[in-house]
């Protein structure tokens, strides 16, 4: 094996915490870091879908997201645009001011509870503890995706709900995932073919971003399928 490509948020977090310790023997390049990725499959693609899944599953008024990372915003926007009341549970300080001046009210899980539908959006494991789902009346479910992250195995798992229960993202959105995966395996082989790579071979032992010039260029070409003017 000659490199990786993740695509995901719970897949890269472990990948680097691996890279931390010294346990990663490959380079990885994190494609869901890339803007081209993460600011639509993970914000419309994979907010949209959850929020309309669960809304087809239950049809609660007063929703309560936990985690507001461009998932949970994702979902909470969407939320709100079928006309729930939409509350954020966020303990990071900047996210959390961030919800806030959105208009969501920021509240603690606890609060959270009272709702009538709370979705996990942190791709974190026991986000949702079986003490949190036994406090309270409400419909749990699980946008963040990470295993575990919910204890039920009525929520598969702590699987995402917008590919356990739905068809999971439109292909328009993941053509631009799929494009990043490409290019970041280009970019790997590039990489790894280079006659300093041996030499140099600790310095690539880690996770490393998609460069921003192949954002761009990925932009660009997206842009032009959608028929949108380049500035």
């Amino acid at each position: 094996m000659r490199g990786g490509a993740e695509e995901t948020t719970s897949g890269v977090r472990p990948l680097r915490n691996l890279a931390d310790r010294g346990g990663l023997y490959v380079p990885v390049i994190a494609v869901n870091d890339a803007q081209s990725k993460t600011l639509f499959d993970n914000r419309y693609g994979t907010g949209q879908t959850c929020a309309f899944a669960i809304d087809h599953e239950a049809h609660g008024n007063t929703w309560a997201i936990i985690g507001y990372g461009p998932v949970g915003a994702g979902v909470a926007q969407c939320a709100r645009a079928l006309g729930k009341t939409v509350s954020v549970v966020e303990i990071d300080p900047i996210r959390a001011l961030e919800a806030a001046s959105a208009g969501y009210h920021v509240e603690t899980i606890e609060e959270a509870l009272a709702a009538d539908v709370v979705v996990s959006a942190t791709g974190y494991a026991r986000t949702i503890t079986n003490a949190h789902m036994d406090a309270s009346h409400a419909v749990f479910a699980v946008a963040g995706g990470a295993p575990e992250e919910a204890p039920s195995t009525a929520l598969a798992g702590g699987h995402g709900i917008n590919y356990t229960v739905a068809e999971g993202n439109p292909i328009e959105i993941m053509d631009m995932s799929f494009a990043c995966q490409l290019f970041a395996v280009r970019q790997l082989i590039t990489t790894v073919r280079s006659p300093c790579f041996h030499f140099e071979r600790a310095a690539y032992q880690k996770v490393s971003w998609l460069p921003t010039s192949i954002i761009v260029l990925r932009k660009s070409r997206h842009q032009r399928l959608l028929c949108i003017p380049p500035p």
